[in-house]
């Protein structure tokens, strides 16, 4: 879990975001709720014929508006099944 507290009156009307990178399945609980922008973390190599693309893992940032002044974040992670 994570808890962050601010200034509400440091960005007026602006927004407070924190990111976080992961691999494998994440829960993520918001409070207050959160806006989400969630996106795949990608590398490129180059093959003999082709550019490979492979996921690594998630990229998410969680945005508040300023306002709030604080906000906690719990994430739990599923066990890996075995390999």
């Amino acid at each position: 879990m994570a808890e962050y507290r601010w200034d509400p009156a440091w960005a007026g009307d602006g927004v407070m975001a924190v990111e976080a990178s992961y691999a494998g399945p994440l829960e993520l609980t918001c409070e207050p709720v959160a806006s989400v922008w969630s996106h795949d973390i990608v590398t490129v190599a180059k093959s003999e014929r082709e550019l490979e693309q492979t996921v690594q893992g998630r990229s998410v940032t969680l945005r508040w508006h300023a306002s709030a002044g604080a906000a906690r974040v719990e994430m739990v992670t599923a066990p890996r099944p075995p390999a």
